[in-house]
Formats: structure tokens, sequence, C-alpha cells
């Protein structure tokens, strides 16, 4: 790519050389600080035009000002825009957009309401020219013609006082509609929400202004801007929200409430207008059924031929409105009404804390009816006892579901539900599957149902209550194959609806296949090629289409089980087959295909090298290279990655990635920093994330002289402990038999549940010089008692059939729980061991950390906690990360290389007050 870019701060173009990083030519490679971390820019947002000629993308360091930037599809000409977020390009290509966050030096340590505004930035695709907006609340180009709206936040007005000032922060504000086809524009003031139809025709927007005297719903024809707005409706004091077009009649359905400062919703009402027409009311209070209201939180949703609209009731309880008076029978009863108090039953149907968190889903849950348009009738669909229903846009069905008679279990075993179909005409429901815990999908027609059971597929046709299993004459199995844990294996799920109405694309663990729900009828259609290859092929879809044509060319990506590469195929649903477009020994993902669908944007990349932006047709011919964030590991000494084989100390084959710094001395033996989960070698082309996290950043390790190793680890079901000792033993002594490994300098970090394995291995082995556990657990016995306080689930489901793999309850099999837990066996820790743990933890208890803590001081180890304030699982606060990561580093650099250790490591640090 040719280096021409300009620069736009504030809409002013300035022509410069932008350069991310010294050339290696000019210095030697060097290694990374957490500055450079701090600094280093990642890919976020990439858009592509309509006409594929353009591509855009937003480049953020994870801490600073990052920058936009604009490029040609052939590479040049590019333009930079200063903090520039979020592209989005017009529907002619001719015009990018840019929003433009405030700098961080004015945001950070502020206040929301007291930080800066953001701005925007257009470019034109024609000659760079930039024009700048201030003060943008939203900005956007229409899906059709050539019409750009920017949304304004309200500005202090200094010659008003505060309370005229507080006044205009609570009315709309101008909303600014530029037409590029007539360059006319229009500022419409006191806009406080809006919406365009999907013709790019129509606006819709409601006013709020400061006297109230003009407030209402309007309409404008935005090919007539010249005209003025036209009232929709002007009810007092209303407030309308949940707009929603049906695209080919252009009704337009919305919620209307009124008088909502009383604190209730029960004057909320389903509205639909159709341009040119008037308003009608549709769902009004009176017809909710007995004990339901219709709130004004909706989600109201078209049927394809937008005969049938959906909404939703939902139960008195949960309505808004004035508390009620309670009344006393005595003294004693109003103090005992103050009691403050939960009470656990053992029939709760959910225990108290997952009860209340629950709670906010289902008060705001809406129980699902639809309106018959042309009848004029309404259906209720969904009620309390089957509460869960996917709205669907065809057919006379729904699906819909229950997990309520298996809530209790929930706590143990996993999620269950029984499935029904919902006839919308009027409401009947009919059982299909009951305690089902895998998929279940309704053709978009609604004639036929699929879902997975008992480690089959199976088909449903609603016409006749027929029921197929799909696959059990198939010798090829479609549950999940590599299952390791104790509970049923699941599906591998599907690709997606063909728009033959009668067949859908199943996922085995390898291949495709196209299911003929009509005949029962399977065909491989990548005809055993991911099977015979050990390639593992997934269907990208880049369009937004909501069905698969039949003779539509479909692009998929292949991973290969061996190679751990990527590479990018093509396929057809109406024949066996695939073909091979692009591999080259690295990791492939298709990111974007343009509105015209001829210009594909992809990213290759490996450890070695950054997920930048590639440019190409659907043949995948001379692919352009449109983005080098890249470059910016060019001065570091970042290293290579490579796969090594071994095997566990029961002799199961096992992979692991071997990092090396980019000076390796095969004469020198290094130290090593192992870091694990489950199974990292598929990540072998992965370019690493490169960030200030609880992670290690592999570059910056790499590049400051260790060897990185990343094992994978097999699980047998009640040994989830000895089977990470089974696995990272020998893992390690492979590096010190190939003469990478400095035997007396390896270290052991892993985080959740590997922060578990960390803590149960350096009881079983002396191997690891130094070992880190971040948020473990170290009890299974109390753990297992223990609540996921994100959720408030139970931990119980997480043992018995979940990740940390016991398979059985606390009571049926205690000497697992006791066996599989480090606590036990702390007195037998001979490793240096840092434990790091959040004091609001959601996912495990902190205390935890806390028991390991204690039982390893009491038996006089070395050890030492930090307890990070106020931080949930994984540290949020970005002082938090880098205190951490530095510690990580300080550690380990004392205990592996033989540093000075910092006198945290030393003496601790004492309390000092706060």
């Amino acid at each position: 790519m040719m280096n021409s870019s300009k620069l736009l701060r504030t809409g002013i173009l300035l022509p410069v050389v932008f350069i991310l990083a010294l050339s290696i030519t000019a210095q030697e490679r060097r290694a990374m600080t957490l500055e450079d971390i701090m600094n280093f820019h990642h890919m976020q947002s990439p858009a592509v035009s309509h006409d594929g000629k353009w591509v855009a993308y937003a480049a953020s360091p994870d801490r600073g000002d990052g920058y936009g930037v604009l490029v040609s599809a052939a590479g040049n000409p590019e333009y930079i825009v200063d903090r520039g977020t979020r592209p989005a390009f017009s529907a002619n290509g001719e015009k990018a957009l840019f929003l433009q966050a405030p700098p961080l030096a004015e945001t950070e340590g502020r206040s929301a309401s007291d930080r800066p505004n953001n701005a925007a930035v257009m470019i034109s695709t024609a000659d760079g020219s930039a024009t700048a907006f201030k003060d943008v609340r939203r900005a956007s180009f229409s899906t059709l013609h050539s019409y750009l709206f920017v949304h304004h936040h309200a500005v202090e007005d200094t010659t008003l006082n505060k309370d005229q000032n507080d006044r205009m922060k609570k009315s709309g504000t101008p909303l600014l509609i530029k037409d590029f086809g007539s360059n006319k524009e229009v500022t419409l003031p006191f806009v406080e929400t809006w919406t365009v139809d999907s013709l790019s025709s129509t606006l819709v927007f409601t006013v709020s202004d400061t006297l109230e005297a003009n407030n209402g719903l309007f309409s404008l024809s935005l090919a007539n801007l010249d005209t003025p707005p036209a009232f929709i409706d002007t009810t007092e004091k209303a407030k309308y929200n949940r707009f929603t077009w049906h695209e080919s009649t252009r009704r337009l359905a919305f919620m209307r409430a009124e008088d909502l400062e009383k604190d209730t919703l029960e004057t909320a009402a389903l509205v639909v207008w159709e341009p040119g027409g008037a308003i009608r009311e549709i769902v009004g209070q009176e017809d909710a059924p007995g004990g339901m209201f219709l709130p004004f939180d909706n989600s109201p949703g078209w049927s394809n031929d937008g005969k049938m609209l959906f909404f939703g009731f939902r139960p008195d309880r949960f309505a808004a409105g004035p508390e009620e008076k309670k009344e006393y029978s005595s003294v004693l009863d109003s103090i005992g009404q103050q009691a403050d108090i939960d009470i656990w039953h053992g029939e709760d149907p959910l225990i108290k804390t997952h009860e209340k968190i629950m709670w906010n889903q289902f008060s705001r849950q809406n129980l699902s009816a639809v309106y018959h348009i042309e009848e004029n009738r309404i259906v209720p669909l969904a009620c309390e006892e089957v509460p869960d229903l996917i709205t669907p846009r065809g057919g006379k069905n729904a699906l819909a579901s229950s997990s309520l008679p298996y809530a209790k279990r929930i706590t143990w075993e996993g999620r269950f539900r029984d499935i029904y179909l919902v006839n919308l005409l009027d409401g009947g429901r009919t059982l299909v599957a009951e305690e089902h815990q895998d998929m279940a999908a309704l053709s978009p027609n609604g004639r036929y149902l699929i879902h997975f059971d008992n480690k089959h597929w199976h088909s449903y046709e609603v016409s006749t209550g027929r029921v197929t299993n799909l696959t059990e004459n198939i010798d090829i199995p479609f549950f999940s194959e590599t299952m390791d844990r104790p509970a049923e294996p699941g599906s591998y799920r599907t690709a997606g609806w063909l728009d033959d109405g009668e067949s859908v694309l199943i996922y085995d663990r390898y291949d495709i296949w196209r299911a003929n729900l009509r005949t029962g009828a399977m065909m491989n259609i990548t005809g055993g090629e991911g099977r015979k290859t050990e390639t593992v092929f997934r269907i990208r879809r880049l369009d937004n289409e909501p069905l698969i044509g039949l003779n539509d060319i479909l692009f998929a990506e292949g991973y290969n089980e061996t190679s751990k590469e990527r590479s990018i195929w093509s396929l057809r649903s109406d024949r066996q087959g695939v073909n091979m477009l692009l591999d080259e020994g690295r990791n492939l993902r298709l990111r974007l295909l343009s509105e015209d669908g001829q210009t594909i944007v992809y990213t290759r990349e490996s450890y070695d090298e950054f997920p930048d932006l590639w440019v190409t047709g659907r043949r995948f011919r001379n692919p352009v290279k449109v983005s080098d964030l890249g470059r910016q590991i060019g001065e570091f000494n970042w290293g290579t990655a490579e796969l090594i084989s071994f095997n566990s100390a029961d002799g199961v084959p096992l992979d692991g990635i071997v990092i090396k710094p980019g000076d390796y001395d095969p004469s020198k033996k290094y130290p090593v920093f192992v870091y694990y989960y489950e199974q990292f070698s598929q990540r072998l082309h992965d370019f690493n994330q490169t960030v200030i996290n609880h992670r290690p950043s592999f570059g910056y390790y790499a590049s400051n002289g260790y060897v990185i190793f990343l094992p994978d680890i097999h699980f047998k079901v009640g040994r989830p402990g000895m089977s990470a000792v089974n696995a990272l033993v020998p893992g390690v002594h492979k590096l010190i038999d190939l003469g990478i490994a400095d035997p007396d300098a390896i270290g052991l970090h892993g985080h959740s549940w590997s922060g578990y394995m960390t803590a149960y291995v350096v009881t079983q082995t002396d191997i690891f010089r130094a070992a880190i556990a971040g948020a473990p657990v170290s009890n299974m016995t109390s753990a297992y008692g223990g609540i996921r306080w994100g959720s408030g689930l139970a931990r119980q489901f997480q043992y018995e059939t979940g990740q940390s793999r016991l398979g059985s309850s606390l009571f049926d099999r205690r000497y697992l729980y006791i066996e599989n837990s480090p606590l036990f066996y702390a007195h037998e820790i001979n490793t240096p061991l840092l434990i790091m743990h959040g004091d609001v933890d959601e996912a495990v208890p902190w205390e935890q950390s806390i028991e390991l803590y204690l039982a390893m001081r009491r038996a006089g180890k070395d050890i030492i906690f930090l307890q990070y304030r106020d931080e949930p699982h994984h540290p949020q606060k970005y002082p938090n990360k880098v205190d951490y990561t530095i510690r990580m580093k300080e550690y380990f650099d004392h205990h592996l290389k033989g540093h000075e250790a910092a006198d945290w490591i030393k003496n601790g640090v004492p309390y000092q007050g706060r």
C-alpha cells in the first residue's frame, strides 16, 4: 500500500506522512514496554462501500486516542481522521462518515455529563475534502439515495440561566438533513427521536420543545426538503418509541403513551401509520387480557407480508404506579412488616440470588401476542406458563418454550425446556418435545420444525405431526465428538435455512449437510472433504439475506485440525464438493462483502502477522492489502510461534504452541512462561491481542526474553486436577528435552478455570519455579455450595455436569471433591505462589483465594495474595490492570530470571488506612 496519507483534524486536511513504527533498518529490534502495549493500535469497525471501491476502519490503542482510516480498495489514496471511529458510507459510496471522539485528556476522570460531546467528520471520496460537525448525538447516511442525518446535542447557552438551560437539556435538539443529490439541507429544531423508512423516502420524527406547544409526531418527505413537515399525531404530552417500518407497505408501527410523568405505563397504545394517511390505534389498554396491561416498553415487529404485527402484554403486577399504602392491624404488625428479609424455601423453583437477578428480566418480559391487520383482531400467543416465544416472520405458527417445569434442576443439572408450536390464528399450543436441552428451530415458512435430541437431528412436519429422525442412518456422529464434560453432548448447530421452504444446512464436526425435511434426505454438500482431511468447514454469511438461495455460491472457512490454519472455500447447497479459493498457511477470515456482492474484505493473520485488511473479488485473485497496522510489530523482538507434539502422562497425544523470542539462540536455554486453559493449540496462527489485562501479552514477554508455552489439556471426568498435571508436566519435559527450557526457570500462569488448575498442579509437582493463579477455586467442597454472583446461580451444576467435570454431587462422591481441591494439599506446595482475585468476583467467590492463602500461610509456604478492591472476575479498572501486569512480570522476572525482588515481594505492603 502506497503511503500517501492525509490527516484530518477537525475537518482540515493536512498532508503528512503517517508512520506507526520506526523502520527496523533505523534501529535494532527491541523489547516491548508497557507503554508500547498501551499505544498498540487494533482494528475496529471495518466497513466497505456499497460499490466496493473504498474501505474504512478505526485504529484504536489500548489507551489513548485512535484514528480512522479511509482507503481506496486499490490501496491509494488514503485519508486519516484523527480520533475517527465507527465509519459508514453513503449508498453511492461518494461520502464516508466517521464519528470523532473527544481526546482522552478531556474525558478521563470526568463524569459523563461533564465530558465534551462527540463530533463527526464527513469525507468526499472524490477528492478527500472534509466537512466537520460539532456536538453530535447521532450521525448516519440513509440506506438508499444520498441523505445525511446529523442529530446534534443541545449546547449550553451562556445567555440563559441554569433553570432555562436545564429545560433545554430535557427538550429535543437540532437535526440536520442534507440531500447531496439536490444540494439542499434543512435543520429541524427540537427533535427528540427520528426514523427513516427502508426506501429512504420518509423521515418520521418527534418534537419536544421547551414550551410544549408544538410537540408531537411529524413526517417529512426527503425528496422535498422545502416542504414543511406534516403532523402525524399531536396527542398532548405524548411520548413515542419503538418505531418499526414494514419494508414493502411502508407502514410504520410504534408505541405511544401519554403523561408518563405520573409513573404509570397504563396509557400506552400500539399505533400504525401509513405515509399520507391517518394514524390508527390498533391495540390499547382495553384490549389487554385479564390481569395484563400493554406496556410502553414494547417491541413491535411485522410479518414478512405485513398482515401480522407482533407485540406483547405484561402481567399487571409488573406495572409501574404509585406505591400502595400499607395498613397495619397493630403496632407489632407495623414493626414486623418493616423486617428486611428474604425467605429461602427448599421448594423454590429458583434460589433467591438467581430469582432476584431474573426478576429484572421477568418484570420486563412481554408475553407475545399478534394483531391480524386485515381481520382487526388480537391473538395472545405466550402466557406465564409458556412465556418464551420466537416471533416468526412467515407461516402460521410460532416456536415457544418453557423452562419452568425444570427450573429447580438448573441449580445442579443444567437447563431444560419443553418445546411448543403456537398457532398464530387462534393461539393454540402443540407440545413437540419435552425436557429438551439443545437447539430447536422453526422453518421461516412455518411448515417444519427441527430439533436436536438424543444425539440426533429430528424434523417435525407441522401439518401432519410426522416426526423424522434425519441422522439415524448416517454412520457419522452429529453430536460433539470432543465433548469431555459429564453431560449429554450437544449438536454442532445449523448453518441456515434455504429458500425452498423445506431444507436446512446442518453441521457435523467437519462437514456440512443439506437436510430436506419433506423427504428426509440428507446430502453432504462438502462431499466428505472435511472429515477426510480433518478440516472443519463453516459457512460465513456476509450478506444480510435471511435465507440461502438454492443456487447461491456460498463462502466457507476451513480450519484444519492438524496444521491449525484457516483457509477460504466456496460451495453450493445444490451439489456436492468444495472449491479451494485461498490457502496461505495462516488464518484467513472473511470479514465483509460489498452491497453489490462483488468485493470481499478478509484478514490474514498469524502470531507474527497482524490481521490487516485485504480486498479482493469473488474469485480471490490479485488481493490488495489496504491496511498496515502490522508494521507496529516491526521494531520489536516479537518472535515466532511453532507447534510441538507430545504425549500426556496417560498416553494421550497432545499439541502445544511454543513462542520463541525474535533473537532466539538454539544454544541457550530460556525461562518459560506456561499459559493455558483447555485447548490453545488452535491459536497457532492467531495474532495475540496486545492489550493490558489479566492475561500475559505474548509479544511483550517474548520480546523480553521469555519462551511462552501454550499446551493443550485432555480431561478425564472426575480427575480435572490430575488431568492438568498429566498434560503440563510432560509438556514441560518436552521443552527441556528439546533444549529450549531452562529447567530451573519455568513459571505457570492460569486464570479462573486454569487458575484452579494452577493451584492444584503445584500441590502435585515441583517442576515449576513459580506460579500465578488468578481467581482460583481452591476448595471444591465449599465452592460446590457457593454462588455465581453475576447470574445468581448456585455453583453445583459446574461440578456435576459442567466445566469442573466431577460428574457427581458432593454427597454421592465426596472423595472427588477432596481429591481435586488444592486446599487439602496446601501443606505439600513447595512452589512460590502468587494469587490474584477481585473482591467482587461475580463468577468465583473470592473467599476461595482467601482459603488457599490462609492454608498456605498456616503451613509456612511462600504465598502472596493480590486483592483488587471492587473488581470482578477480570479486573476492569485500567490502573488495576496495569498494576497487575507490572506485578506479574516482576514476580516472574524475580523467580525465573533472578532479578532483584521488588519490595512487595520481599516485605508485602502494610495497610495504609484505605
